[in-house]
């Protein structure tokens, strides 16, 4: 990037700093107007954040308008607009500290469309500046209440605006007292475009908010859903998954894979003497000293009880054999604290994967290499060279135990 290009961006940077700022200010503002029993329920919060910008902008807009129409001499439509801010600010409350979204949400709808009756009444019915601020009413219900009530006030409105051309018809309407009818004009058209630009500005921003918030919800819920609670490793299913991933891979493209299943020798005995405590402590240093010696490309997860299963990516059977042989020394060498001195050791079985085999028949070699290491003795790692088509669980079609 040139330097002028990134002078320019720093001078982009630097005019929308205090506009980023102004707007973070806005969001804890409107954040603050919302009750804390609302902000949990991401469907919730965005109407009742929106019902708060809604009226935020009202106890804005709807008292200058007030001061604008007694500087044009017309203070019946000045005392209207304060009447309606009374009405904005009491939605406001009942916002704020009863949570009454419904409420709230009829109650600023309905001081705003009434205020705006009475002004298109007294600045020419169907001619009035003030006529299409009745979109304002379909707008903020949708905002704050879903389509349903949007097509509500949408009906309601349309209903208000025939009302006004018959009325309009049969001359019902007096004539407008307002000192400038085209600057009433031109600051109603101007104003309406503004609020809505800046309306569906904090709009968006709000929405994008609470779409965040749901995407780290989910990232939450799907990382729960593919860890072991207890451990925090890949659970059984991911792991699986990982692995049958690939030795897709491993096959389409002819490089080796191991597969490695850990079992901790002796487990049981750790549980009967020392307690299931000292069991679920044995199996989180367990899986935090394997974990830490494995690559980031290998998976490691728990695969059942006090098993895990190791994909080494890459690796062939006498490669994978000696890297576990490694981590069964690193495992030995492990002291842990509650055990009286006890060394927990680990037996491991080595399977490499064949091309024609499924992922079943790779894990059931492993696993009988596996008892081929528990039935010698224990604390050891046996690699399962032949290729053999194991019995497999109907129900997983995975190796029957």
């Amino acid at each position: 990037m040139s330097g002028a290009a990134t002078a320019a961006r720093a001078r982009g940077d630097n005019m929308a700093r205090p506009i980023r700022q102004q707007l973070n200010w806005l969001f804890r503002i409107i954040r603050a107007c919302v009750p804390p029993a609302l902000r949990d329920a991401p469907n919730v919060s965005i109407r009742a954040e929106n019902l708060a910008v809604t009226c935020l902008l009202g106890l804005t807009v709807i008292p200058s308008y007030g001061f604008f129409y007694l500087a044009l001499d017309d203070p019946e439509s000045a005392h209207c607009c304060f009447f309606a801010f009374g009405g904005v600010a009491t939605a406001m409350l009942v916002l704020r500290l009863t949570g009454a979204i419904a409420v709230a949400r009829d109650l600023l709808a309905g001081s705003i469309f009434l205020l705006l009756l009475a002004l298109i009444y007294r600045t020419g019915g169907v001619a009035s500046p003030s006529i299409i601020w009745l979109a304002v009413c379909p707008l903020l219900a949708t905002a704050a209440g879903g389509p349903r009530i949007g097509l509500v006030w949408t009906g309601t409105v349309l209903a208000a605006v025939a009302g006004t051309y018959a009325g309009d018809i049969r001359k019902l309407f007096p004539a407008p007292v307002v000192n400038d009818f085209d600057l009433l004009s031109f600051v109603s058209t101007a104003s309406f475009i503004m609020l809505i630009a800046v309306f569906l500005l904090i709009y968006e921003r709000l929405n994008a908010a609470a779409i965040a918030r749901l995407d780290q919800a989910l990232d939450v819920i799907h990382s729960f859903a593919i860890h072991d609670e207890l451990t925090g490793l890949l659970n059984r299913r991911e792991v699986l998954r990982v692995a049958e991933q690939e030795k897709e891979r491993a096959d389409r493209h002819g490089v080796p894979l191991s597969l490695c299943i850990f079992d901790i020798d002796h487990f049981k005995s750790i549980n009967d003497t020392w307690g299931h405590s000292a069991g679920d402590g044995v199996l989180r240093h367990m899986a935090e000293c394997i974990h830490g010696e494995v690559r980031k490309s290998d998976c490691f997860g728990r695969y059942g009880g006090e098993e895990f299963l190791l994909v080494l990516v890459g690796a062939d059977g006498q490669g994978a054999r000696d890297f576990v042989e490694r981590v069964r020394q690193s495992v030995e060498a492990m002291e842990l604290a509650g055990l009286d001195g006890r060394r927990v050791t680990v037996s491991a079985g080595v399977a490499e994967n064949a091309a024609g085999e499924t992922i079943a028949q790779v894990l059931a070699r492993a696993d009988a290499s596996l008892y081929r290491a528990k039935h010698a003795g224990r604390n050891r790692v046996e690699l399962e060279t032949t290729s053999a088509t194991a019995p497999t669980s109907p129900a997983y079609g995975l190796p029957a135990r």
